[in-house]
């Protein structure tokens, strides 16, 4: 019978393919000379290697795309296009990589809980921004969505901080380190969801995938745990 945690691992792998695969498509969706096959082909390589040979250094990430950055394009003709898609490619091979070693780190640390809290805040965000943004008058961040609002922005923020000093305040851990994976996941949050936006209004769709049918793909799901994961991960190593 496989393990909870090992079941865990593999879910969390298969999400970030699918995760990579539409950034992939997205990049190229904008103009980005990347070949979809020798792209997915490398992050199952770093994907692998992640759940082998946990905790990795990033070096080897940097190695791999160095191996295979050459038989990346399929046209090499000019260098701002192969060096935009090299940066690119290298920006989706590292999040992928430090996402996923972050994941299995805490996870065999037995610390799914705090992984728990650390969605259900991004979720909290997510749901009270939107809220405000949609029903209420504000002031909007950007064109590039009429919910996201100043005022939705700092709602969600303030939502998520009172949600870690609460679990802190349950939990008896420290409320210096709650405030600041609050303001964290508040202000980085938002950013992600910004981002993941701006990607796909240059990539003139929708959605980022069809996998949940009208809902959208992976990144519509988890583009704020995206970008907030990394950082929030600092964090507490930071403050803990």
């Amino acid at each position: 019978m496989i393990q909870f945690n090992v079941l865990l691992e593999i879910i969390i792998a298969i999400i970030l393919l699918a995760i990579s695969r539409e950034l992939i498509a997205l990049a190229c969706h904008c103009g980005i000379k990347i070949q979809k096959g020798i792209g997915i082909i490398l992050v199952i390589v770093v994907l692998t290697i992640g759940i082998l040979f946990n905790p990795i250094s990033i070096y080897v990430y940097i190695i791999a795309l160095t191996v295979f950055i050459p038989i990346i394009f399929t046209e090499q003709s000019e260098v701002r296009d192969f060096l935009l898609g090299a940066i690119v490619l290298f920006v989706i091979v590292v999040i992928v990589g430090f996402t996923l070693n972050g994941l299995i780190f805490l996870i065999r640390r037995g610390e799914t809980d705090r992984l728990l809290y650390f969605y259900l805040s991004i979720v909290i965000r997510d749901t009270f921004s939107s809220i405000y943004g949609r029903f209420l008058p504000g002031r909007l961040i950007t064109q590039l969505s009429p919910n996201k609002t100043y005022q939705g922005a700092l709602v969600g923020l303030i939502a998520v901080v009172i949600l870690q000093l609460s679990l802190a305040s349950k939990d008896g851990s420290s409320f210096r380190l709650a405030l600041m994976e609050g303001i964290t996941i508040g202000i980085i949050g938002q950013i992600g969801d910004l981002t993941a936006s701006a990607i796909k209004r240059s990539a003139n769709v929708r959605h980022s995938g069809r996998i949940f049918g009208r809902r959208g793909g992976m990144i519509d799901l988890f583009d704020s745990v995206i970008f907030t994961f990394p950082v929030w991960l600092g964090v507490i190593s930071i403050f803990s």
